[in-house]
């Protein structure tokens, strides 16, 4: 029996829209309704990314992206953390770091989701295939260790959209 691969665009468009993060899950373009990291089962990595701008350090430059790993935020700020700022280091140690830096050594590519504010509110738009560049431990704008992830945009992809 041949078993999809959870990597690649899974036939989805770039352009591809979704109004809530549930409608991302059952879509399977992306397998947590919380969390921004997707993880694959086993150790593959991660397949996908949702981009919510929710940590201080992410930089969004379309093509590229500085990405921010998960935790290092008070659990009272909210569920996984909420928007609040970092109060304490990340680490490679959290299985959703540690599945996006799988990704980079194992030069697997992710989806990248962005999260967009319409004006009747959040929606979610699939950008494409973006390769993991980089994964580092660096300090934060807060003072505290961040996971930080550089993605790079494949070539050969339909123009991002405006």
């Amino acid at each position: 029996m041949i078993q999809e691969s959870p990597f690649g665009n899974k036939g989805f468009e770039v352009g591809s829209t979704w109004q809530s993060r549930q409608a991302l899950c059952d879509s399977g373009v992306h397998n947590n309704v919380f969390a921004g990291i997707g993880k694959t089962s086993g150790q593959l990595g991660a397949a996908s990314v949702v981009l919510s701008n929710k940590y201080e350090d992410d930089v969004d430059e379309g093509e590229a992206v500085w990405y921010t790993g998960t935790g290092g935020r008070k659990d009272d700020d909210g569920g996984w953390g909420g928007s609040g700022s970092q109060a304490m280091d990340q680490s490679f140690d959290h299985q959703d770091n540690a599945a996006l830096r799988k990704s980079y050594e194992n030069r697997s590519p992710i989806r990248l989701i962005r999260a967009i504010q319409g004006s009747s509110g959040v929606y979610y738009r699939f950008d494409g295939i973006y390769d993991v560049t980089k994964a580092d431990l660096v300090t934060g704008r807060s003072g505290y260790a961040i996971c930080r992830f550089k993605f790079v945009r494949q070539n050969d992809q339909p123009p991002l959209p405006q």
